[in-house]
């Protein structure tokens, strides 16, 4: 039988709520961070939508609509790390917290999320 995902992922966030939140706050900053120095290379459409996504928490919205803007975002920094680090940090906090990933245990869960902080963290010390 194939375990239940949401239910995992509901009983992780329920049970590591002070460390999700933490992290997700992290990479939330991070992000608000890294979207004041690009944002002016960025479709203000664009710049609108990942602000309302950032302001509602949603970081796997965030990283979606700016995952079409690598070449832009890195040609403007003059370098690649701090976009694919952010994409990183959103996407294991996403892999901590959803339930997408059948393979997913409390533990890799937990490896995820300081994945996730060390990534949002790499994006501050690099932009």
């Amino acid at each position: 039988m194939k375990p239940d995902m949401k239910q995992q992922a509901t009983h992780f966030v329920q049970s590591h709520q002070v460390a999700v939140h933490k992290v997700r706050d992290a990479v939330i900053a991070s992000a608000r961070h890294f979207m004041a120095v690009v944002a002016s290379v960025l479709p203000s459409d664009v710049v609108k939508k990942a602000e309302g996504d950032l302001e509602r928490g949603e970081v796997v919205d965030f990283i979606l609509t700016i995952r079409p803007y690598p070449v832009v975002i890195t040609n403007a920094l003059g370098k690649s790390g701090p976009f694919w680090d952010l994409v990183d940090a959103c996407n294991f906090l996403w892999d901590a917290t959803g339930s997408q990933w059948p393979y997913m245990t409390e533990e890799k869960r937990e490896i995820s999320l300081k994945w996730a902080i060390q990534h949002a963290q790499l994006v501050d010390a690099t932009i």
